[in-house]
């Protein structure tokens, strides 16, 4: 009696056990880990997204921000969280394309260290300068630069908006300062301050200060006569002459690599969904940005693809590896 009764428990022991494992996913909120801090690009993407998502999968998904070292301590993170699909990277091309152009060495391998989920957005890069300045174009802010030498500096809060000023640099042949910040709104600030001169910022962190006439927005970064449909007048330095500065920036998802396939696929169907939504889709075209969603696979070699244009844009940009 003893022996059977010993041994139902253990088998009431090892289906409680069972049930647990085959719980379905989620059944707890869900983490977002923004690569870049409030008001950035990435930060708001996360959030927006991350409303609809707790609508389709019936839970909680919060939103931590790991700013810091161009998206460097947020990838770590995130490569080092459980693979078990409640901590999502939500992060840009800096992370994983421009870091590993532009730095000999990085904690993460952003290729076999994640297992993407999706494309988010698509966005070009635009030049600002404060209302402050005296230049209204390109090529007066050129001028600018050419009369003193090595006095005008260049502001960047991520990967894009270094390498967009290092090319446009590197296709005028001026002589500017590089001053780092940790966000592209710090350096928004600074600029609107009058701290340094000009900066390369994504749509959605510099509307504003366009809309309110603070700032005045020079060119973007598309190639040819691509332009932003928030920004339909302004240029690409294709069309105003000036070549070579050419850069799309974007925002995208990942889990850490060893997530079940089960769980990306349903993380991967959920994401398109919510960015399907009317809310979103108003909100960030309100913003400048596109949204522009690809599947796991369409983002692996895209992403392959964008590493590889990165690190020739370092090299012809002349940046050296840090």
């Amino acid at each position: 009696m003893r022996r059977a009764m010993v041994a139902a428990l253990a088998l009431v022991a090892v289906l409680a056990i069972g049930g647990v494992g085959r719980a379905e996913w989620p059944d707890k909120p869900v983490k977002f880990v923004s690569a870049f801090g409030p008001g950035t690009a990435t930060d708001t993407v996360a959030r927006l997204l991350a409303q609809e998502m707790a609508v389709l999968l019936k839970q909680p998904v919060v939103v931590e921000n790991k700013a810091g070292a161009n998206g460097i301590i947020a990838a770590e993170a995130v490569k080092n969280a459980a693979p078990d699909g409640y901590t999502v990277l939500i992060t840009t091309s800096t992370t994983h394309a421009g870091n590993p152009a532009m730095y000999k060495s990085l904690p993460y391998d952003p290729v076999k260290d994640f297992m993407p989920l999706g494309q988010l957005t698509s966005s070009l890069a635009i030049l600002l300068v404060s209302a402050k300045t005296p230049a209204n174009t390109p090529q007066e802010l050129v001028a600018l630069a050419k009369k003193q030498p090595g006095k005008l500096t260049f502001g960047s809060g991520n990967g894009s908006s270094r390498i967009s000023g290092e090319m446009f640099k590197s296709a005028t042949g001026i002589d500017i300062l590089h001053v780092p910040y940790r966000s592209a709104p710090q350096a928004l600030a600074d600029l609107l301050a009058g701290q340094i001169d000009l900066m390369f910022i994504d749509a959605i962190a510099g509307m504003a200060a366009i809309k309110s006439g603070q700032a005045r927005a020079l060119g973007v970064t598309g190639a040819g006569g691509e332009s932003l449909r928030a920004l339909p007048d302004v240029k690409t330095f294709d069309e105003q002459g000036i070549p070579g500065v050419v850069l799309t920036a974007w925002n995208a998802a990942y889990v850490p690599s060893g997530t079940p396939q089960a769980i990306v696929d349903k993380l991967a169907a959920a994401m398109r969904r919510a960015t399907e939504q009317p809310r979103y889709q108003e909100v960030l075209a309100s913003l400048g940005a596109a949204s522009k969603v690809t599947t796991p696979a369409e983002l692996a070699v895209f992403q392959v693809a964008e590493i590889e244009k990165w690190r020739k844009a370092v090299r012809e940009a002349g940046i050296p590896l840090e």
